[in-house]
């Protein structure tokens, strides 16, 4: 487990809370190391405090999304062993097998801190993501017990068994494509940004101009097994709940699109919606609100 890497993947596999004020909570991970692809199953036992109005709850997310993270510095499944963990969490369910909203932000670092909730930082963590997940809608998928509340814990990563390897794979580079007279292209991770207004209507999540798609669609045709997400994002015009939906709704249309269009291995291609929650521009002006209505697609 020595290799250091600054390029991680990380997913929520499930999280379980008990108590009502005085919380403890047990959370799941899948990471893995983006250079070599060896994954471990990744288990934080935490407490803290918290509010619910349930004793106990619990949500599961089996097919959950790997997100893409750069750690603070090069580091190693061995050092982030018995590292510190805080873990900011609210939910609310309402029945089994259905989330109606969720958010889970996780900071790994020597020392515990607490996470970025409007709080003074005191340390840089190691690694940090957030998790939000709005509407499953099988059990399949995920969900969770009927719950409304939020944590906050402080634990200890423990690093467990280690998990069937992610092929890092790719096709070699097309001698036809003049981008990849550079033989490192074809091994990039590749990041397309997508003005939602060059899709979409406004306030809709409806395809109505394909032209960029079809210029993605012919690069996932060179690659015969492609992992892709789909990620919607919104400006911060309207309600959380809605901008989430919003941007889930984009991207599953996206996915239609692929797979309408018999992008290879389109079916499991990822859907993911941060909403408003991860701006590029400044949410205050015109051309800021256009630049945060987005979909990015990531290709490795």
């Amino acid at each position: 487990m020595g290799e250091e890497t600054k390029n991680w993947k990380i997913s929520l596999l499930g999280s379980a809370s008990i108590g009502e004020f005085l919380t403890g909570g047990a959370y799941e991970f899948k990471l893995t190391n983006r250079d070599t692809g060896r994954t471990h199953l990744v288990e934080i036992k935490a407490a803290g405090a918290g509010g619910s109005f349930v004793p106990a709850s619990a949500s599961w997310s089996p097919n959950s999304t790997q997100q893409d993270v750069t750690s603070l510095r090069p580091t190693s499944f061995d050092e982030l062993d018995w590292n510190g963990a805080a873990i900011a969490a609210f939910s609310a369910g309402g029945t089994y097998g259905k989330t109606v909203f969720s958010r889970l932000e996780l900071a790994i670092s020597r020392w515990n801190f607490i996470p970025n909730l409007g709080t003074i930082r005191i340390i840089k963590p190691l690694i940090e993501v957030e998790f939000t997940a709005h509407g499953f809608g099988t059990e399949d998928d995920g969900g969770m017990t009927p719950q409304v509340g939020g944590d906050l814990h402080f634990g200890t990563v423990r690093i467990r068994e280690e998990l069937e390897p992610i092929s890092l794979k790719l096709d070699p580079p097309d001698d036809d494509d003049p981008r990849t007279l550079d033989p490192v292209f074809a091994y990039q991770r590749r990041h397309h940004v997508i003005p939602a207004g060059h899709l979409f209507a406004f306030d809709s999540s409806v395809v109505l101009n394909n032209k960029e798609l079809q210029l993605v669609l012919s690069e996932l045709k060179k690659r015969q097994n492609p992992y892709v997400v789909i990620t919607g994002h919104t400006d911060s015009t309207g309600n959380d709940a809605y901008n989430l939906d919003l941007g889930l709704k984009r991207a599953e249309a996206i996915k239609k699109w692929f797979v309408k269009n018999n992008a290879p291995n389109a079916e499991s291609y990822q859907v993911l919606t941060m909403g408003e929650a991860s701006p590029i521009a400044d949410n205050n002006t015109k051309e800021g609100r256009a630049k945060n209505r987005r979909v990015e697609i990531d290709i490795t």
